[in-house]
């Protein structure tokens, strides 16, 4: 075994060479390296040989197979979090996610232009703090791969490298140049010897197991020809000289030098990438991209989690050891850290996205691929390799070793149809573009097509939004003019060079006169900038920008031109300055050309007139972002009519936090382009008004961390270039959907994997069933090369039992069946719980408006509230007559009732009998609510019963029927019927009064139903009284409230307990029919469980729960439905209930 280390490396990088001497004496030293490398080699042999093959050195070293940490083969899955894209406050939770998600080490790039951003100067505090993040990292118990760079492209804005290394004399970036290659090494030794100040390299016993120079240099090293390769060799030979103990990598670099390990960037490394350029090197993937970048005016790309998997698995499965995940979390572009037309959000697609959250089903794709190839780490690390064609598009990578086990590949490439794989003996269905990985080269426990997670939704709620007028201030910027201007030359000056990336804008003025020959004028405006915003004479004339794939702007607007002087302002603005390329130092912006046309023939060139140039803006030069310095402007408020829509305008307001801990952002949706900040923190550019194709902004939601809020009385600041609304700004909550209920869904989820483990035996295996002993029985599946899958169950429930099958014993519970996929290993019982609980509560929150609560209350008369709709003698059916339009309808009569009737003197009342086949029954008599009468969900007619204060005289009869759904089973349930079959009254002096077919008026339906007072918009319809303290216990009543929000972003409930039976609406959207009745309130104990017992014959009354309790108290109301205020909730109460109780409370779920 070839083994490298680097705990014993021989270097020259300490030697502060300068001249001619010290050039001999470091080709000296070079020398007498070449003799250590021996002494080196054969110490090695000797102590491998003592140790029996295997070294027990501390660090880590590599050979041809994998890396090597503390003397063991490492198979190390990696994903990629950048330090500066989040906050500090979020690195733990991060970390943490990332670890239960099966990775083993972080990477992260090291940030130049962030560290160094002036000549010596440097910053490691906050977001910029890398020393603290690896502490996080080993705190947690994961490895660190450092990539230092230093350019590091990254999206990031040029690359990492410090605009000031530009202005050095003689700089030519990224080849054999020497002042490049003085500040390369003198920065990448700051970090080296930071970090070893702290202990933090494994050779240290610290967490950074590898480290990384340079960056995807193949790309450009054609372009600097022979300086190109000597840059490379100086390079790695300069970062070996540091003597970090840890290996060395660079990616992209097929030519890297020994001993630098050269890897594999892209999506498909699996299929691209040939290997590394020695034997003695391990195949390792720096970049798995789970998404890509994404650029203003273009979608978000979505990659698959099943095409990730697929890629991992292949590149393991061709000899990789090492993936790192480009990116695991993305995180967002602060300020101007994003470079050339980059959105904010970075990687929102990985499987933690912007705010940190889980993508589902990438990540837990992802997890579980994780688990299936550690699983099988020593055959892949230990085990010998045979590939083996199974079809022309199929293949089974083997690795197999008598001490280590055997674990294989099988490769389905064809994307369109499912395959039927033959494997020593076994069948084996792959889906198309999938592969399955067998443990024992036997048990499916794997396959990167099939998706076992269920996907989440991310939901975005506002809770706030900034729509009030009198709550904004603006300042408004002053267009410069040439004669303001200091600076000023004859020539278009480049954009950088001037503003020295301090600030994205440029001011270019210039006073042109017309004469009275020049008309229609219209200016022609080129530039190799990304926007520019035409004035003239102070008014905006015409705005123009280019994108990431036409990098000129060429802009032709009319002008309006008063004859004489006229000033011309051309403000030219960035948008971050690029990340890669060659000779990036030497890249120009800004204005090319300029140009008045006069009738569209006549043209003047302006390119060489004498412009007058101003860096930057008014606000960024006082910093009035920042409360500090808020006073150095004029700002104007109370006016709604400078709020919109003016370019170049500073806004400014004030806003509370959301309550909770959740991801919080800022919708931006109609504003057009420019910068936020948040007390003085900038949260990136915004740029909503450059649309992809489908019409829609690339970005509409910033991410603001929640270490940049206060509780109360935060700062927005949002600079508009463009012109916006900021009363259409609102902050939202962000939050993910798809709450599993726990442990069922984690139990089930297990017992599919289990069954799936067994599926080629369930499918094409011979079938045997058989007995074990008394309720104990024996399902086996085997096929004609020895494979084998059992099902081993007992069936009585009250007793658990031993089973014993092919010589071993099994406990079986109670009522249970147990799983061996290879007739041996039980890998699942349904009795065994072993997945977490989750604990739900129900966090309540009274209703509550900022506004004040104010209840509106509208109550219908009972019986007919409008004209009836027919008259007949007897009881129609519910349903033929409603057509399923309601739920309600209307059955009046009235009688009348002599003063000689012996109940009125006896003082004892008649009784009323209904019979009916609907679902429930509301009575009123002469107006008043009597009573109500239910159904049992059958089709069997119910009854009621009730005493009758019938008066002398006419005595109004009005019954509510009404249905709760149809029937949507059963047979020829399309004849069920529903409604009043019978009425009558007893106790009368002619004994029964039967009105059944007595002469009965109908009416579809209750008013305010009718008069859709549950719209918003539709109040004047009806009379409301405004009361803080609505009536309880009052039938037929709609109420409506303006409310806002709950608290926090957890899914939301309307707690009805206080009510009788009706309906809800939230603006407008039906909550649906609540009815919180009380389930099984008489039954008797033997009746009604705590827990359920699952053993036994299923029954459906066995098991009876919520005795006592409501059968729904909380009725689901969407997140999204709310507005961050002013939500109009709207009631309709049949029976009567009280209102004040109402409460909305939030859903929690916590694991237990």
């Amino acid at each position: 075994m070839c083994i490298y280390t680097h705990t014993h490396t021989c270097s020259d990088s300490n030697t502060n060479i300068r001249g001619r001497r010290r050039e001999r004496r470091k080709r000296m030293v070079s020398d007498r390296c070449g003799s250590c490398w021996i002494i080196l080699a054969m110490v090695l042999v000797l102590s491998a040989v003592g140790a029996g093959g295997a070294t027990a050195e501390k660090g880590v070293t590599y050979d041809g197979r994998s890396l090597i940490i503390d003397g063991q083969r490492k198979l190390l899955f990696s994903g990629s979090i950048h330090y500066p894209r989040s906050t500090p406050e979020m690195w733990p939770s991060l970390i943490k996610k990332t670890k239960e998600g099966g990775i083993e080490v972080i990477d992260t790039y090291v940030f130049w232009n962030l560290h160094e951003p002036k000549l010596g100067q440097y910053d490691f505090n906050g977001r910029n703090d890398l020393v603290k993040f690896i502490k996080e990292i080993r705190s947690q118990g994961l490895y660190v791969c450092l990539r230092i760079g230093p350019f590091i492209e990254a999206e990031w804005n040029y690359g990492g490298l410090p605009f000031w290394l530009r202005d050095v004399p003689g700089m030519v970036y990224r080849t054999d140049n020497e002042p490049f290659k003085f500040h390369m090494r003198r920065f990448t030794s700051k970090i080296v010897n930071l970090l070893k100040s702290e202990g933090l390299y494994a050779s240290q016993g610290g967490p950074i197991i590898l480290s990384q120079i340079e960056n995807e240099y193949g790309n450009v090293q054609a372009a600097f020809r022979e300086k190109g390769a000597s840059y490379v060799k100086w390079a790695a030979k300069m970062a070996v000289g540091l003597q970090t103990g840890v290996p060395w990598i660079m990616c992209k670099q097929p030519d890297a030098p020994d001993p630098v390990i050269n890897t594999c960037n892209g999506m498909r490394c699996g299929e691209t990438f040939p290997g590394p350029n020695s034997p003695n090197k391990p195949k390792m993937w720096t970049e798995d991209w789970t998404s890509f970048f994404q650029v203003y005016g273009a979608p978000p790309y979505i990659r698959s989690a099943e095409d990730i998997a697929f890629h991992a698995a292949l590149f393991v499965a061709k000899n990789g050891s090492y993936i790192n995940y480009y990116m695991y979390h993305g995180g967002t572009n602060f300020g101007r850290t994003s470079s050339s037309y980059f959105i904010t959000g970075y990687y929102d697609q990985a499987p933690l996205d912007e705010y940190g959250l889980l993508r589902q089903p990438k990540y837990g794709h992802l997890k579980e691929l994780h688990a299936a190839i550690k699983s099988t780490a020593n055959p892949l690390l230990h085990g010998k390799q045979t590939i083996l064609s199974l079809g022309p598009m199929q293949q089974a990578y083997v690795f197999e070793d008598a001490r280590s086990g055997c674990v294989a590949f099988l490769v389905n490439n064809d994307g369109r149809k499912v395959i039927q794989i033959q494997f020593r003996n076994n069948a084996y269905s792959l889906r198309p573009k999938s592969i399955g990985i067998l443990q024992n080269c036997k048990t499916l426990i794997y396959e990167t097509a099939k998706v076992n997670v269920p996907k989440n939704m991310r939901v975005t709620t506002p809770v706030h939004t900034f729509n009030v007028p009198d709550k904004w201030e603006v300042f408004r910027e002053t267009i410069p003019t040439f004669l303001g201007t200091s600076l000023r030359a004859n020539t278009l000056l480049e954009h950088t060079k001037l503003t020295k990336d301090k600030t994205d804008y440029l001011w270019y003025t210039l006073r042109f006169k017309r004469d009275s020959t020049c008309t229609k004028p219209s200016l022609f405006i080129e530039s190799s900038g990304h926007v520019v915003h035409v004035f003239v004479n102070n008014a905006l004339a015409g705005s123009g920008h280019g994108s990431r794939d036409i990098r000129a702007v060429k802009l032709q607007v009319p002008v309006s031109l008063i004859n004489g002087q006229n000033n011309i302002s051309i403000l030219s603005g960035m948008v971050g300055l690029p990340d890669s390329g060659a000779y990036m130092e030497s890249k120009s912006y800004g204005l090319t050309k300029a140009q008045i046309s006069c009738d569209g023939t006549k043209s003047i060139d302006l390119s060489r007139s004498q412009w007058g140039y101003s860096v930057g803006l008014l606000g960024e030069k006082v910093r009035i972002h920042q409360w500090r310095n808020l006073k150095r402007v004029k700002w104007s408020n109370n006016n709604a009519g400078l709020i919109k829509n003016h370019p170049l305008a500073w806004y400014k307001t004030m806003f509370d936090a959301p309550s909770g801990d959740g991801p919080v952002g800022l919708n931006m949706e109609s504003m057009g382009k420019g910068e936020m900040w948040v007390n003085g923190e900038s949260i990136g550019r915004y740029w909503v008004s450059f649309l992809t194709p489908s019409g829609h902004p690339s970005q509409s939601i910033y991410h603001i961390p929640r270490a940049f809020l206060k509780p109360s009385g935060n700062l927005l600041v949002v600079l508009e270039e463009e012109g916006g609304d900021p009363l259409g700004i609102s902050l939202n909550t962000i939050s993910v959907v798809g709450l599993p209920r726990l442990p069922k869904w984690g139990h089930l989820t297990n017992l599919h994997k289990a069954i799936m483990l067994s599926e080629n035996m369930l499918i094409g295996g011979e079938h045997r069933n058989f007995s074990l002993g008394p309720s104990l029985e024996a399902d086996v599946y085997t096929s004609s090369s020895g494979s084998c899958a059992a099902f081993l169950s007992n069936s009585d429930d009250k007793n658990d039992k031993t089973a014993v099958f092919q010589n071993m014993t099994y406990h079986l519970p109670a009522w249970s069946v147990s799983i061996l996929p290879d007739c041996k290993n039980e890998v699942f019982n349904t009795a065994k719980v072993t997945a977490k609980s989750s604990k739900v509560e129900m966090l309540p929150e009274d209703l509550k408006s900022s506004s004040g609560l104010k209840w509106q209350v509208f109550s219908e008369k009972a019986g007919i509230w409008g004209e009836a709709d027919f008259v007949k003698n007897e009881l129609v059916d519910h349903i033929n007559t409603t057509k399923d339009t309601t739920d309600y309808l209307w059955y009046t009569t009235s009688i009348t009732i002599s003063a000689n009737e012996g109940f009125l003197k006896k003082q004892t009342l008649p009784v009323l009998f209904i019979e009916s086949k609907g679902h429930t029954l509301h009575v009123f008599i002469n107006k008043d609510y009597l009573g109500t009468a239910t159904g049992n969900g059958t089709h069997v007619p119910f009854k009621l019963k009730k005493s009758v204060p019938l008066k002398a005289g006419e005595n109004n009869i009005d019954l509510l029927s009404m249905t709760v759904g149809l029937s949507n089973a059963g047979s020829f349930y399309e004849w069920v019927p529903a409604g009043l079959t019978s009425v009558s009254i007893k106790g009368l002096n002619n004994g029964t009064l039967n009105l059944t077919n007595t002469k009965w008026t109908y009416k579809l339906g209750v008013q305010g139903e009718h008069l859709s007072l549950f719209k918003p918009g539709n109040s004047e319809a009806v009379k409301w009284t405004v009361t803080t303290k609505p009536p309880k216990k009052q039938p037929l009543t709609w109420y409506k409230v303006i409310i806002d929000p709950p608290s926090g972003s957890e899914p939301v409930g309307l707690d009805m307990l206080s009510m009788g039976k009706g309906m809800a609406w939230l603006n407008g959207e039906e909550i649906g029919r609540y009815w919180p009745r009380i389930a099984r309130k008489n039954a008797p104990n033997d009746e009604c469980v705590k827990e359920c017992d699952y053993r036994g014959k299923f029954m459906p009354d066995k098991c009876n729960t919520g005795c006592g309790e409501p059968s729904q108290r909380w009725y689901h109301v969407p997140r999204s439905w709310f507005k961050s205020s002013g939500n109009e909730l709207v009631i309709f109460e049949e029976k009567g209930g009280y209102p004040m109780k109402i409460k909305l409370s939030r859903r929690k779920v916590s694991e237990v």
